[in-house]
């Protein structure tokens, strides 16, 4: 007898979850329509209109909160009745900041990091059909639209950026070969040794500042399981090396300069 009652119960308050989370849904599309009905129509024609505005906004308002009240209220009692039930994989806790959506407000992030609030994303229980499914869906077809123009342009943008590094190698690479082919170029004597010292030391230079760049990228790559095959010519050498032949290049040239002091 008891065991029934209890069973009862549960139900009750999985349909009373249920119906509350789609009445915040609901409630949420309307204000989010309000919102935009008062940014096109309404901003700029003055106090009467905006209070108006405000007054319907603040109605509906109150009435998400009652709703989410109850949803809180469904879900206590489920956690009393059936701590470990398959209910907590679809009625999750809903915070202040869940109550979001359909879409970005003003004072969200940028569309890129956009996320989608988890009472968009939830199944919808078979038995719960109403009036406004056609709108549930058109908004969720909507979310779905930009969430998928999300990851695409995510996509994009790791291989752009892929792409934009290793033309900065690509370019340090060919710079320092150019330089070295330019150590013969003068036929005067008197200066050919000078220039070509100035040259090696810029393809050197060159070529330092592709390693480093590749030191740098290469464990962001592995990190996200990206191949790029520009880091294997890099693989012996460390920044420690490059350091060292830093070092060493200054100490040269200091010497340089001490001895034609």
């Amino acid at each position: 007898m008891l065991h029934g009652l209890v069973d009862k119960e549960r139900r009750l308050r999985i349909a009373q979850a249920d119906d509350s989370l789609e009445d915040v849904r609901r409630l949420r599309r309307i204000l989010t329509g309000i919102t935009e009905f008062k940014r096109l129509n309404v901003s700029g024609t003055g106090n009467k209109p905006n209070t108006r505005v405000r007054t319907l906004y603040s109605k509906f308002a109150f009435k998400l909160s009652q709703s989410v009240a109850r949803y809180r209220a469904a879900r206590e009692a489920l956690l009393t009745l059936s701590p470990d039930g398959p209910w907590m994989q679809r009625y999750k806790i809903l915070d202040d900041a869940d109550v979001r959506g359909p879409g970005k407000e003003c004072n969200e992030e940028s569309e890129g990091r956009f996320q989608t609030s988890w009472i968009w994303l939830t199944t919808r229980s078979a038995g719960s059909a109403s009036t406004a499914d056609d709108e549930y869906i058109a908004s969720m077809r909507a979310e779905w639209a930009k969430a998928q123009a999300r990851v695409e342009r995510w996509s994009e943008e790791t291989e752009l950026l892929t792409e934009e590094m290793r033309r900065v190698i690509a370019y340090f690479e060919w710079k320092s070969s150019w330089w070295r082919a330019r150590r013969g170029d003068r036929a005067d004597p008197t200066c050919r040794s000078g220039l070509s010292a100035y040259a090696m030391k810029q393809a050197d230079m060159f070529k330092e500042l592709a390693a480093r760049c590749a030191h740098l990228w290469t464990p962001y790559f592995r990190s996200e399981g990206l191949a790029v095959p520009w880091s294997a010519r890099y693989a012996s050498s460390s920044p420690m090396d490059i350091d060292d032949a830093d070092n060493s290049g200054t100490d040269d040239s200091d010497v340089e300069s001490d001895s034609d002091m």
